[in-house]
């Protein structure tokens, strides 16, 4: 019942970096490689959710069959690469937020009209 709560509760943060990409990957033509970065900072915290919801279906089973005490390095392992993940992450979301854009387009010239 405990994992079904946790990954209830993973949803919305599932739903926030899928809308990231989304939204990172339509703005690429306007912010260039700023909009890069943010997607790709996306998906390493995506994955490393991803990561967490497998870590968290897998466990009991994991207890099951190696016990509590064998548990500590294949624990080790999945905490160093959560903590990569998100580290690579944020900072690719901050790189993004922080990255030079090109410059902005030249508005155009007064009095002139473009039909769609």
């Amino acid at each position: 019942m405990l994992m079904v709560v946790h990954l209830i509760f993973l949803l919305p943060s599932l739903a926030a970096l899928i809308t990231g990409m989304v939204l990172t990957g339509r703005a690429r033509r306007e912010h260039g490689k700023a909009a890069t970065y943010g997607m790709i900072g996306c998906a390493l915290l995506l994955v490393n959710l991803l990561i967490e919801a497998g870590w968290s279906i897998a466990l009991p089973m994991l207890v099951d069959s190696m016990g509590v005490g064998g548990l500590g390095l294949v624990s080790a392992a999945s905490s160093i690469l959560g903590a990569a993940l998100f580290c690579g992450g944020v900072g690719l979301l901050i790189w993004g937020v922080v990255a030079r854009r090109g410059p902005a387009a030249p508005p155009p010239p007064p009095g002139w009209y473009q039909q769609h």
